[in-house]
């Protein structure tokens, strides 16, 4: 257990270091805060397109940050810096679970910032905040920690680079699975329990139009990102056990 939280503070650690990371950070709170100033142009919608520039923000520092999954583990095997823990009993999992727990800790720390910079901005311009934002973000954060599940998983089964690409295809029609069984035909109803379902964590326009979202479907929201994660996450364990990292 000491392994897996050693590997997993180490990689939030080298990550959150970054310093480009919080250039990008403090530029999405400042784009937030700079829709407030346009409150004639959006026809007094001001705070709406804050809300929405939030969430729309949160979301892509999640997929960005989840994006890093697909690097860590390759860096690690190609500069033989887990070599020691590799040859551990329970080595392999705990260096594949640890370097998740890692991005996602950054994940969410991403997206929390992000979210709190912008209630903060939409505090300071109307004295108040919608409590959706924080539901909106909560989920945001369920989404990349599900995310970098599969590109741990993708990072071992493809090149670095192309893994990213697969990751942000996965993203991109994930948010779009539940419209491919309608447009296609009901054969694509199966890829939808096989792909990241994205749509089940995705209730931006519901949240942004003011329209709280109940209890059970955010938490099976929750259970859906936790479930898929561990079981991306088994397979990719299965994988790495018949690794040869020599």
């Amino acid at each position: 257990m000491s392994d897996l939280i050693a590997i997993a503070q180490s990689t939030f650690g080298r990550a959150s270091r970054m310093k480009a990371l919080y250039f990008i950070l403090i530029g999405c709170v400042l784009i937030v805060g700079a829709m407030g100033l346009y409150g004639v142009l959006s026809a007094g919608r001001a705070k709406e397109m804050m809300f929405d520039a939030a969430l729309s923000l949160s979301l892509i520092v999640g997929m960005l940050t989840a994006m890093s999954s697909v690097f860590e583990i390759p860096r690690e095997l190609k500069e033989q810096t887990a070599q020691l823990i590799l040859t551990k009993p329970l080595g392999r999992t705990h260096f594949i679970v640890g370097k998740f727990l890692g991005v996602s800790l950054l994940c969410v720390y991403n997206v929390a910032i992000v979210c709190i910079g912008s209630a903060l901005a939409i505090y300071m311009k109307y004295n108040s905040v919608d409590p959706n934002l924080y539901v909106g973000c909560a989920l945001i954060a369920a989404e990349a920690v599900l995310l970098t599940a599969v590109g741990v998983m993708l990072s071992l089964l493809l090149r670095d680079a192309v893994a990213a690409v697969v990751l942000f295809l996965l993203f991109v029609i994930g948010h779009a699975l539940h419209v491919l069984p309608v447009a296609f035909g009901g054969a694509f109803a199966v890829v939808g329990y096989i792909l990241p379902n994205l749509y089940h964590t995705d209730f931006s326009v519901l949240l942004g139009n003011g329209i709280s979202l109940p209890r059970e479907v955010f938490l099976w929201a929750i259970c859906y990102s936790v479930t898929y994660s561990i079981a991306v996450l088994g397979i990719a364990v299965a994988v790495f056990q018949r690794r040869d990292v020599a």
